[in-house]
This record gives C-alpha cells, structure tokens and sequence, in this order.
C-alpha cells in the first residue's frame, strides 16, 4: 500500500453509492486516508474495511453534519 503523506488531509466522500464507493475505495488504495459516510448501513459496513472510517450519516442533515 502507498505511503500517506504527512501533509495531506482526509478526504471525505459523500454518498457511497456506485460512483462514491468506487472513488472511495481507489482513493484509500492510492493511499488516502478516507472518511467515507452515506444513510444506509448496509453500503456503510460493505466499505468500512477499505477506509479509515466509515459512517452513518445523513449528509442533507444540517444538524448531524455538525
């Protein structure tokens, strides 16, 4: 697995449908320390192994994004 840099800041990805979970999943192999966060548990935990964290989260929520 590639080196994070030191410098770098975690990247968060929003929604884990096909298209997130695919950039979240090339991202953390690239190296990237990803926080990956969508509603629905079930694509939560299929990709909570490939990232550094993985939540459920309803990212249209003004007040649970705080």
């Amino acid at each position: 697995m590639p080196q994070r840099n030191k410098d770098s800041r975690p990247v968060a990805v929003l929604g884990i449908g096909r298209f997130g979970l695919r950039i979240a999943k090339n991202l953390a192999r690239g190296g990237e320390e990803v926080i990956a966060c969508d509603r629905d548990r079930d694509s939560v935990e299929s990709i909570a192994d490939s990232v550094a964290q993985a939540i459920v989260l309803d990212v249209t929520d003004e007040q649970a994004m705080r």
